[in-house]
């Protein structure tokens, strides 16, 4: 049996490969699940905006639940439709994997939690929903696009990061987070985290197949 020692060369070019497939594998099927994800969160808060216009009742906050609910079903069947090969999980891949577990998580808890304080009268507590979902998740996907050097991820995180906050600056100074700026707000942020940054890699995709066909 012999062994073979690699060189700082080899070794360079291993970790750039490496690399290469963990953006690969994190483009998550050409930018299309950013964009799922993305096209649900502005469609379910247009849902929300104009429920709350029309109703003025504070139990349609409820409809928020939509998002990780429809999310997840056409997560799972783009998914479905995608056969990956076996590969090598990496600490990177392990890495993003698990922040993205824990931002999810933490969506079911904050839902919760905002959903006790509503059942006992204090329906302002949906803030924090509004804060989770373009502070914690921009955060996320500035990770994200700085670990597998995607440019339009890392710039969508920082938008998301500074709405939320501006968000929660105007709570904590008593500014009315109105309906009618914080809702426009969230649905500008998600474009740029999820939105574009999916049209991009999914272009960038597409170039790339016709470059090596």
């Amino acid at each position: 049996m012999t062994t073979h020692t690699m060189t700082e060369r080899e070794s360079l070019q291993l970790i750039a490969q490496m690399l290469h497939n963990t953006r690969q594998r994190y483009h998550l099927n050409d930018g299309k699940i950013y964009m799922i994800w993305g096209y649900t969160s502005v469609a379910v808060t247009l849902l929300v905006w104009i429920s709350l216009w029309m109703t003025h009742n504070p139990w349609c906050n409820f409809l928020w639940f939509c998002i990780p609910l429809f999310g997840a079903v056409l997560q799972a069947r783009l998914v479905s439709k995608t056969s990956d090969e076996p590969y090598v999980k990496t600490y990177t891949d392990r890495m993003l994997t698990k922040l993205w577990k824990a931002v999810g998580m933490l969506a079911w808890i904050f839902t919760a939690i905002c959903g006790c304080f509503h059942y006992f009268g204090n329906a302002q507590a949906w803030v924090l929903m509004m804060l989770y979902g373009i502070l914690i998740t921009g955060f996320a996907m500035f990770v994200n696009g700085l670990v597998i050097e995607e440019r339009s991820l890392y710039l969508g995180g920082f938008v998301g990061i500074v709405s939320g906050a501006i968000v929660a600056c105007a709570a904590f100074v008593g500014i009315p987070l109105l309906d009618v700026w914080v809702l426009p707000l969230f649905m500008l942020s998600f474009i740029a985290m999820f939105i574009v940054p999916g049209h991009i890699i999914h272009a960038k995709a597409q170039r790339e197949q016709l470059s090596n066909s």
